[in-house]
């Protein structure tokens, strides 16, 4: 999957909601619950990756301990499938203070704002880098998303809650609840491991200034509601889960995950690069560039240390005999 590295995040978060959550939500009593959410975010997947030419997503992850806001993040991302194209804006919120963040990557450059000062750097990517792969590719088709569903599967046959499926304006919404007496232990194990040491690691609740949890660690409730708008495409959602913790000292505490996205204006979404004239602005090129000054051969000695010196016993010899495009041919 060829995501940036915040919406491969995103990718995964919603990936992790989906093994806690649907699983959570498996309708055991109409028996189709569980699998018509599955199929729906796969179907989404699909038309998004293939079958559109542009969309946007909002996100908004929130998380809380004890009720009180400690880190939030607001993103804003716009996809042109077509033309290679994609652009973000956001915010952090951290120990209170609020970053702001822009980047636009196409098949050419890539552009990042810095805040601070107004100006931006663009990267120029080479020739030679770039390649048909699309501007994001669907999630459901890496092998960890194939793996991860199996194990989703294997959970749903020892829950019970029934998801609530409903229907208004030809759209499909679906509700679901579940509380810790009803999250199988071995759900609850897995959740509080993640949570302990891939969420909230020592080095996370340090530089957040959070309490640490320790101990007695078990998934509270979770909640979520998602829309499938009528192409069985879900428009919208949103996810609340709570764990309960013990610090160090003993004293409990609650963490509260909220997370909410909507996918909007499809085939409505106009992607552009933003305008640099007049703004302070710096090139740099990605990465090292060859070309044809680099033919040539080039030597390094071979030695052995001897009586405490090195002695020189040969020569390895690299010569670079053409520079085409990018390749790089020698012996």
């Amino acid at each position: 999957m060829k995501f940036n590295k915040k919406s491969k995040i995103l990718g995964m978060f919603i990936l992790g909601a989906v093994i806690l959550v649907t699983s959570a939500f498996a309708d055991i009593a109409l028996g189709s619950g569980y699998y018509n959410l599955k199929t729906s975010m796969k179907t989404t997947a699909s038309k998004l990756t293939d079958d559109v030419d542009n969309f946007s997503v909002d996100v908004i992850v929130t998380t809380k301990v004890d009720g009180k806001t400690f880190a939030e993040s607001t993103s804003n991302m716009k996809y042109d499938i077509k033309n290679k194209a994609r652009e973000e804006s956001g915010t952090d919120l951290q120990k209170g203070k609020i970053t702001e963040n822009y980047s636009y990557h196409d098949e050419n450059q890539r552009i990042y704002k810095n805040f601070e000062d107004g100006s931006y750097n663009v990267v120029e990517i080479q020739k030679s880098r770039k390649n048909d792969s699309r501007i994001i590719e669907n999630p459901f088709e890496e092998e960890q998303a194939i793996d991860a569903e199996k194990i989703m599967d294997a959970f749903v046959g020892g829950l019970e809650n029934v998801i609530q499926i409903e229907e208004s304006d030809n759209k499909k919404i679906y509700i679901g609840n579940i509380s810790d007496k009803e999250i199988p232990s071995l759900v609850n194990a897995i959740s509080s491991f993640a949570f302990k040491y891939t969420i909230l690691d020592e080095w996370t609740v340090e530089r957040l200034n959070v309490p640490s949890p320790k101990s007695n660690i078990y998934v509270k409730n979770a909640s979520g509601k998602a829309i499938e708008n009528e192409e069985g495409i879900l428009e919208s959602g949103i996810f609340t889960a709570s764990m309960s913790a013990k610090d160090s000292k003993g004293t409990e505490h609650i963490y509260t995950v909220e997370f909410s996205i909507d996918i909007k204006d499809i085939n409505n979404t106009v992607v552009a690069a933003p305008n640099l004239d007049g703004k302070e602005v710096s090139y740099t090129k990605e990465g090292f560039e060859f070309d044809e000054k680099f033919i040539g051969k080039y030597k390094n000695n071979i030695v052995e240390v001897e009586d405490n010196s090195f002695v020189k016993r040969g020569e390895r010899i690299f010569e670079i005999t053409s520079v085409e495009k990018g390749n790089v041919k020698g012996r």
